[in-house]
């Protein structure tokens, strides 16, 4: 059997790997952890697919018999993603060594070629790129199947995971300024290459994936000598990264001109002729979408409501405080989505509709909150009910501009 020709790119595991596991056992999802032998929380693995057939639908578990470490500066905790070929039957060609039959002391030994199989275990993610692990002398041990993967299903996982590394390709190319510009203008009309609103929700989840390991390591090393260090290490940050987080020479509020960063933001000019639909211009002179107005009026009236009843809400703190937090965070998610929309000609509907569907996650929350508010009394039930109109009101308005911007941009 001919060897697979190894590609030489990509990020490539295997001497530190100290333990891991691949889990299938639900379709078209893939999650994974990897040890590694100099860091104290594993690799996470998220990828949208499923493995070969060998595999998909059992948990894999691998450990490496001799650890070593090895160079993994810049390789992220959290990977998420495609997969590429994942199996444990990747068949390589291994190298026999035996003696000769002859007793000559100077006689060379023999090295024969055999085919074996390797496990290979491959993944396309936002942080580093290609990730291939692969080696042939892991303990291995694999579940019973949940799930059987069909010869034809297979057939169409090939052919995703050779989209996935040749969509890779076209990346790497054109961080060398070797990209074909159909890649960034699949139509030919001259727009950019397009992120729809579920690669954005990917982005957020992976963002968010990577502050909850930060927030971890935060509080795993807060009182050690050399936190920084270690987090830096743990969270695959570069020695250039990891210098400028030790550099306390660096003040941050005196090296950023404030000022002239404020000045700037204020002399932008938003687009006449969508005010009143995109913007409009707030009291404090700022500009903003007028649902984020609303829902900034929301907050307001919740605030006010609580510090008219603090002796009430005094009892209650929690749930209270629990009102006004989802409430806010409401609001910024809708601040965050549609603010900007004033000086946009062009605006990005994908990322407006991921973000606005995390408007909608805290809305749940705020009504939620508030019901826990009006089963103990805290405010007066008229208010709430008002509250709750005025956020229904805002709920309505955020599904309405998603059905919006999905359209204008054909999803």
């Amino acid at each position: 059997m001919q060897e697979e020709e190894v590609d030489p790119l990509g990020w490539r595991l295997g001497d530190s790997v100290v333990r891991g596991e691949i889990d299938s056992r639900e379709r078209d999802r893939i999650t994974g952890r990897i040890w590694l032998i100099d860091r104290k929380f594993p690799v996470e693995l998220t990828l949208r697919g499923n493995p070969m057939r060998d595999i998909a639908g059992c948990l894999l578990e691998f450990d490496n018999p001799n650890p070593m470490p090895e160079d993994n500066e810049g390789l992220s905790p959290i990977q998420m993603g495609n997969p590429g070929i994942i199996t444990a039957s990747h068949k390589v060609q291994l190298l026999d060594v035996a003696l000769e039959t002859s007793t000559d002391p100077m006689q060379p030994l023999s090295a024969v070629k055999k085919v074996g199989n390797a496990i290979w275990i491959e993944w396309f993610s936002n942080a580093n790129g290609r990730v291939v692990l692969q080696a042939t002398d892991f303990h291995i041990t694999i579940s019973d199947f949940t799930w059987r993967m069909t010869p034809e299903e297979e057939h169409l996982q090939r052919q995703r995971c050779e989209k996935a590394h040749q969509r890779w390709r076209e990346i790497v190319a054109s961080e060398n300024g070797e990209f074909d510009e159909d890649f960034f203008d699949d139509d030919g009309d001259g727009d950019d290459w397009y992120m729809d609103e579920f690669e954005w929700e990917r982005q957020f989840q992976e963002s968010d994936a990577i502050s909850r390991r930060y927030m971890l390591l935060m509080e795993t090393y807060l009182n050690h000598p050399e936190r920084d260090t270690r987090i830096a290490h743990e969270m695959g940050w570069t020695a250039a990264e990891n210098e400028l987080l030790e550099d306390e020479d660096i003040d941050w509020d005196e090296d950023i001109d404030w000022d002239d960063t404020l000045e700037r933001v204020a002399a932008l000019a938003p687009l006449p002729e969508t005010e009143g639909i995109d913007w409009i211009r707030a009291q404090d002179g700022r500009i903003r979408h007028p649902l984020s107005q609303q829902a900034s009026d929301v907050v307001q009236n919740l605030w006010r409501l609580s510090k008219e009843h603090e002796q009430q809400t005094k009892e209650q703190n929690a749930d209270m405080q629990a009102v006004l937090f989802h409430a806010q965070t409401l609001h910024a998610k809708i601040a965050g989505a549609l603010d900007a929309l004033g000086y946009q000609e062009q605006p990005d509907g994908g990322f407006i509709v991921a973000c606005l569907k995390r408007a909608l996650q805290a809305f749940v929350l705020t009504i939620k909150a508030l019901g826990s508010v009006a089963q103990q009394n805290i405010l007066p039930a008229k208010h709430i009910s008002s509250c709750k109109d005025d956020l229904f009101v805002i709920r309505q308005e955020v599904l309405r501009l998603m059905q919006h911007y999905r359209h204008i941009n054909g999803t």
